[in-house]
């Protein structure tokens, strides 16, 4: 150990530090900065066209919104809803499962008995369950 170390000091004081560092390949060249936006060629664009607006399709009488509620219903009302809706939601169900694929998921959705603790939540519950029970009549043959 003691002669490496002699050794390194006499390579610094006869050559310099470079004599005493070890010799290491030169760096190349920093490679070329490439434009990372693509490339276009002109005059390849598509033109561009609008398509025509259509006016929107009348909404039958069955689809309607529902009317909003006037006051937030009470508890026992929020309850009779909710049971309403489900037993159709049931045997609409028994008729055609597929027709009420999108409705279950909504109603499930409701957790009553935290709906059931402020009007402004039985509000909200009742207002998704009159918008079920419209979806739920425009199912009816």
């Amino acid at each position: 150990m003691i002669a490496v170390r002699t050794l390194l000091a006499l390579a610094l004081l006869v050559g310099g530090a470079e004599a005493a560092a070890p010799s290491l390949p030169p760096r190349p060249p920093p490679a070329q900065q490439i434009d990372s936006a693509p490339i276009v060629a002109q005059g390849t664009r598509k033109p561009v066209t609008h398509k025509p607006k259509l006016p929107p399709a009348p909404v039958s009488p069955r689809l309607q919104q529902a009317p909003p509620p006037s006051a937030a219903p009470t508890v026992s009302e929020l309850a009779a809803l909710y049971a309403r809706i489900g037993r159709q939601l049931t045997s609409a169900t028994k008729r055609d499962s597929s027709a009420t694929m999108d409705l279950w998921p909504r109603y499930r959705w409701i957790r009553f008995m935290d709906a059931a603790k402020t009007p402004a939540k039985r509000e909200a519950a009742a207002a998704i369950l009159q918008r079920l029970q419209v979806e739920l009549d425009a199912l009816k043959p």
